[in-house]
């Protein structure tokens, strides 16, 4: 069978493979061609090189890193812990600036008293024509006239002495006295330290007493920063603890933080006991007695609001609003020649943008932002813009005094009024300013 195959495949015949055959018109063709393809690589040879196109690669390049280094950096501070804890909330659109709450440029007009001689009067109480007030060095001082008389020292111990107070950093060595008040006889001033608790102070015989101790184990978590008080007419103290997690040093962080840590005391000079009325407040801060003592307001300074506590009757202990939505976060409440209440602010809220209220409630870039920036920087971008209103006794604003430009009065902490004159006071400038109404 295979000689077979071998013998049939020795008859197969080979088939010769036809030539191509071009003819004159292919090759002049084939010849044009190349001469194309010289000319195409002469000219690639003489093309100079693309230098921008090669400058702006590099500067591509250089973007991208920055961009890449850029984004590390910020990706690397969402995993650090925040230094606050930021809660959510949301206020209503701040009020207009219409009808009693229309700009004027009152407050511009005010005199500035003592300027250089006093720093951070928060809080004013007057005796005799002589005006009582606390200043950022821990000091409680007597003015009268343009005389300037320490009376009292807040120092945590003699250390103190020796350091330069008035500064945030060492304020809880150096003490900070807050709201003050006298008593229905006028012979004992209290004093809310931010750090250390109430005091009373006999201005008679110049004798100090610790009523109510920050550490006081009968209170719970221990006061951070007292802040305001009222006294009844038997001697009651109802007083403020802005917060249990923030010292009054921090205050910018618990305002962005927005927590709600902050209490109500009552100290009773019978039982000589301190002892919780209202918790789980937002930063409560002033406060301020009724004339017939059946019920107490405070502010809350993170909600922007006043409410009132119910002191005596059969809604005592209950809590009801008494303004809303204010044009600012409220500071201390006093009462007025007319009956009503004066409210001074230490930030306005304003339309048509207002930092305070977009950050209000978006936690997570308020939680970003306390790990790249010091908070402190924070209240630059608020608007500077004095305002202090007058409240009637059903809460409704009565009147307001501004300063469009903040330049004599950006905020105020306190009004003081004589009937003749408003004395306000501030929590960081070094003068106070006095306004007359006669």
């Amino acid at each position: 069978m295979l000689i077979d195959w071998l013998k049939g495949r020795k008859r197969r015949r080979k088939v010769p493979v036809k030539p191509i055959i071009t003819n004159g018109k292919d090759k002049e063709n084939d010849k044009e061609k190349e001469n194309d393809q010289q000319r195409d690589d002469s000219q690639m040879k003489k093309k100079p090189i693309n230098y921008v196109k090669q400058k702006r690669s590099k500067c591509n390049i250089f973007l991208e890193i920055v961009f890449l280094f850029t984004g590390s950096i910020l990706l690397f501070f969402c995993f650090l812990d925040a230094p606050i804890q930021p809660v959510t909330f949301k206020l209503p659109p701040p009020p207009i600036f219409e009808g009693s709450l229309s700009p004027n440029t009152k407050l511009q007009s005010a005199k500035i008293l003592l300027k250089g001689k006093v720093f951070g009067p928060e809080s004013l109480a007057i005796k005799d024509g002589v005006i009582y007030t606390g200043t950022g060095d821990g000091q409680l001082i007597a003015i009268n006239g343009t005389d300037v008389n320490n009376i009292a020292s807040f120092h945590a111990n003699q250390d103190s002495e020796k350091i330069l107070c008035g500064l945030a950093d060492v304020e809880h060595i150096c003490g900070r006295p807050l709201g003050l008040r006298f008593d229905k006889s006028g012979t004992s001033l209290y004093v809310a330290e931010a750090y250390s608790g109430l005091y009373k102070i006999n201005l008679t015989s110049g004798t100090a007493r610790h009523l109510s101790k920050h550490n006081d184990q009968q209170i719970g978590d221990c006061m951070q920063f007292v802040n305001d008080l009222d006294v009844t007419s038997d001697g009651v103290v109802y007083f403020t603890d802005s917060s249990s997690r923030w010292q009054r040093r921090d205050n910018v962080y618990l305002i962005s933080e927005g927590s709600s840590n902050g209490r109500i005391f009552k100290y009773d000079p019978i039982t000589d006991r301190t002892e919780v009325v209202l918790e789980d407040l937002a930063f409560p801060n002033g406060v301020q007695l009724s004339p017939d003592e059946d019920f107490l307001l405070f502010s809350e300074m993170t909600y922007a609001r006043i409410n009132l506590l119910f002191l005596k009757g059969t809604m005592k202990g209950q809590v009801v609003s008494f303004i809303e939505n204010l044009p600012g976060l409220p500071d201390n409440i006093r009462a007025s020649s007319s009956g009503g209440y004066w409210v001074g602010f230490a930030k306005v809220r304003k339309q048509p943008f207002s930092l305070y209220d977009f950050l209000s409630n978006r936690p997570f870039i308020k939680s970003y932002l306390s790990k790249i920036i010091p908070l402190e920087l924070l209240p630059r971008y608020l608007p500077k813009y004095g305002l202090i209103v007058e409240l009637d006794r059903l809460g409704n604003i009565k009147q307001s005094l501004h300063d469009p430009s903040g330049e004599v009065v950006p905020a105020c902490s306190e009004i003081l009024d004589t009937g003749d004159s408003l004395y306000l006071g501030s929590y960081d400038k070094n003068y106070i300013a006095k306004i007359d109404l006669k």
